[in-house]
């Protein structure tokens, strides 16, 4: 089964990812293989194994149960022994654990040296950060907070076993649902479910991706917000390759057919702060205000126009997100108010009716660098 919905911008291409661009100069073109849910002995590891040896990848990184078999030699070591090193200089592989991988665990620490519960590394111009979902803790939170929002790199990828958002079988883990936003990541990779889907939600970027080795899964729990593409027919990995502000994200296949191909790309400035009122498709909007204080703004949505998501994110304060259709909101007469704490507010569920759209962000609090967007399919 295959679902997807038209991109923003193509169909299977460029789509825009509302971040700004970070002032790291970029490097040389990387490449790295993602597999999940895939330590299972058997034909399609293998398969989806030799698939990442023909993309020459700088790095292969799991989002967990890397072993069903309670033997890393039999279920990793034999088929990704290549990028696997105990001289950490030299490793290419960078696993998380899986609710499976307890079983087997001093057999992954063994067999990956050079990583713990949770860690981070630089490949290129993207940095990595991930945490034990199987045994979610304040401390891990913490420190993946602390130490992406320090980051400088270009790109933030944050990757876990259980995945935040999912139409799977298992559906999403509030547990590991964190303010990815705010925080400034680009993209959560995750997996538990046998499948592959990717999410929109509050312009962060989620991939489920668990079709490494193990037999697919329904989609039983279809569809969540912000769903965009689903896919459940055959094993295969992810391949993403990062130059400068562009970042190619794709499913292959075992059979090497892509399923699933979307381009990243950074905005090469801030957001503007000032000038009209009108907002635009795709154009991220830098805010700040004060409290008990408003800001207007407009947009025009066309006909044939679905899919309208209005969002507030980042920044710092309390801004509170009002949206009506054909006439200015109040904050007694709006169709859209998320009742949210901070600047995090979406309205994802309007009637995409075309016409004069408005917008009003009250100060619950002082509020800054807030970014305001709209954008529809």
């Amino acid at each position: 089964m295959v679902q997807g919905n038209k991109l923003a911008i193509l169909v299977v291409g460029a789509v825009s990812c509302t971040t700004t661009l970070l002032a790291s100069m970029p490097v040389a073109a990387t490449t790295i293989a993602v597999i999940g849910d895939f330590g299972d002995v058997g034909a399609p590891l293998s398969d989806v194994s030799e698939l990442v040896y023909s993309w020459n990848p700088d790095a292969v990184l799991t989002v967990g149960d890397n072993d069903y078999e309670n033997n890393y030699a039999l279920s990793v070591v034999a088929y990704y022994d290549t990028f696997i090193s105990a001289t950490c200089s030299q490793n290419r592989f960078y696993p998380t654990y899986g609710n499976h991988d307890w079983k087997g665990r001093d057999g992954y620490d063994a067999t990956f040296p050079c990583v713990t519960d949770y860690y981070k590394f630089t490949q290129g111009d993207v940095e990595f950060f991930t945490i034990n979902s199987d045994d979610m803790s304040n401390a891990q939170s913490d420190w993946l907070e602390d130490n992406v929002r320090s980051s400088t790199a270009l790109w933030k990828v944050v990757y876990l076993h259980h995945s935040p958002f999912s139409s799977g079988r298992h559906g999403s883990n509030r547990e590991t649902q964190l303010d990815y936003a705010k925080w400034g990541v680009d993209v959560v990779l995750s997996g538990h479910d046998h499948s592959y889907e990717r999410i929109q939600h509050e312009g962060v970027y989620y991939f489920v991706n668990g079709l490494g080795g193990r037999s697919p899964y329904n989609f039983e729990n279809c569809c969540v917000v912000g769903s965009e593409f689903r896919y459940n027919q055959d094993n295969g990995a992810m391949r993403i390759d990062v130059e400068g502000d562009s970042m190619r994200v794709r499913f292959i296949d075992r059979n090497h057919q892509t399923i699933d191909d979307v381009t990243l790309t950074k905005q090469n400035d801030t957001p503007p702060e000032s000038g009209s009122n009108e907002l635009i498709k795709g154009q991220a909007r830098l805010i700040s205000g004060q409290s008990n204080s408003s800001l207007d703004y407009y947009f025009e949505l066309p006909s044939g126009a679905s899919n309208l998501r209005v969002s507030l994110s980042g920044g710092s304060g309390d801004a509170d997100l009002y949206v009506k259709y054909n006439q200015q909101p109040t904050v007694n007469d709006y169709d859209c108010r998320p009742w949210k704490g901070g600047n995090n507010e979406v309205c994802d569920s309007l009637s995409a009716q075309a016409g004069s759209w408005y917008i009003m962000v009250n100060g619950y609090r002082d509020f800054e660098d807030a970014v305001l967007s709209v954008d529809w399919d």
